[in-house]
């Protein structure tokens, strides 16, 4: 199994306000067999700025 590479971490918001911490990885990374919640997001980078995310998905996975 290759090895985790987090480059980001992010919160979101869901539709109550509740906000939700993300880990941001590249989209190669192989994890390891275990239930999670993803969200899967468009990343832009201007320069001198930081990293902005626009989720487009979010999902629930038995195995991620």
């Amino acid at each position: 199994m290759a090895k985790t590479t987090k480059i980001d971490a992010i919160i979101l918001r869901g539709a109550s306000g509740t906000e939700y911490a993300f880990r941001v990885y590249v989209w190669e990374t192989q994890f390891k067999s275990l239930p999670a919640v993803y969200a899967v997001a468009s990343r832009s980078i201007e320069p001198g700025h930081p990293a902005s995310y626009d989720p487009v998905f979010v999902g629930t996975a038995d195995d991620l």
